[in-house]
């Protein structure tokens, strides 16, 4: 018999599993991929705010080769999401595209079963991914402001992936963005942005961001530097690229930090998977890496979450 916390935690994840062969066995019915996902979310949501260490470490354990998480993996973005992926600051080009629903996935939802469709269209508007499309959307509205308040601005993405933020911008095919470099250290990246965007106003530029940010890095001076996936980096790679980048505004630039922010309705269920690590920082976090980076004088600043709650956006203007 199960007492105390430790064993009211496991009872739970207990029968927790036990839900998962009946959700298995729902999957097959009308709108079933829908009625899971909402279902287990939830149930993943509730038992890792109100159980313990031990519960979640079970249900992770006993979830692992259960029948339903091998059928769950026919939505690629949950596969991508849950697969093992090496330490990349950009995260995973791939995932991003199943995140925002870019045509550059379509083929992979296409070709995923009649049920890896179904969870699809569940799973994409759980959000994490909705707020990733909401903080696409965000950035390049804040590009074109910079643009409109002045004109010919320069730009630095740090570490944007595949950078499909750019062209949402207005500003840039009107001319109003003198140029948008994005610094990444991953040459197939850089190298699909180009073709991308074969513009004379985007610079894809290879560099590793902890060295290439900084007063002599020789990049120059800009009105906008974003980075968009902070949760990538731990505190103190964090603040190695905060310092840099606050270095590198002029006057009146703007910095703009995003990050996954804690405590979302999804965020047990997308930690199921094995995946790169990602720090969830709420308002005040970000909030102590912008004092934490240096003596920058900062005439306002401000930490808000998107709509939908997924994320976290810090924005800084310097003097």
């Amino acid at each position: 018999m199960t007492s105390g916390p430790d064993g009211a935690g496991i009872a739970a994840a207990a029968r927790l599993l036990r839900r998962c062969d009946g959700w298995n066995m729902t999957l097959d019915e009308p709108f079933g991929a829908l009625v899971v996902l909402a279902e287990l979310v939830a149930a993943l949501d509730r038992l890792s705010r109100d159980r313990g260490p031990a519960a979640w470490a079970a249900v992770r354990a006993g979830l692992a080769g259960h029948p339903l998480a091998m059928r769950l993996r026919q939505d690629p973005l949950i596969a991508r999401a849950w697969r093992r992926e090496p330490g990349r600051w950009s995260g995973d080009p791939v995932l991003g595209d199943l995140l925002l629903r870019h045509p550059g996935a379509a083929r992979l939802v296409a070709e995923a079963s009649p049920l890896g469709r179904d969870l699809n269209v569940a799973s994409s508007g759980l959000p994490w991914p909705e707020g990733a499309r909401e903080r696409q959307r965000l950035i390049a509205r804040i590009a074109d402001s910079v643009a409109e308040r002045r004109h010919g601005a320069e730009i630095l993405a740090v570490t944007p992936g595949l950078a499909r933020e750019i062209p949402l911008s207005l500003a840039g095919p009107d001319g109003a963005i003198a140029r948008w470099v994005a610094l990444e250290d991953d040459p197939v990246l850089l190298a699909s942005i180009h073709r991308a965007m074969p513009v004379p106003w985007v610079e894809p530029l290879r560099g590793d961001p902890r060295r290439a940010l900084g007063p002599r890095s020789g990049l120059g001076r800009f009105d906008l530097i974003y980075q968009k996936i902070l949760d990538l980096w731990d505190d103190a790679a964090a603040e190695t690229l905060v310092r840099g980048a606050l270095a590198m505004l002029r006057p009146g630039g703007r910095l703009v930090l995003c990050n996954r922010a804690p405590g979302t309705a999804d965020e047990a269920f997308w930690s199921l998977g094995t995946g790169w690590r990602r720090v969830t920082r709420d308002e005040a976090a970000l909030e102590a890496l912008i004092r934490a980076a240096g003596p920058t004088h900062i005439t306002a600043h401000r930490a808000v979450r998107t709509m939908n709650g997924a994320f976290v956006v810090a924005m800084v203007e310097v003097a």
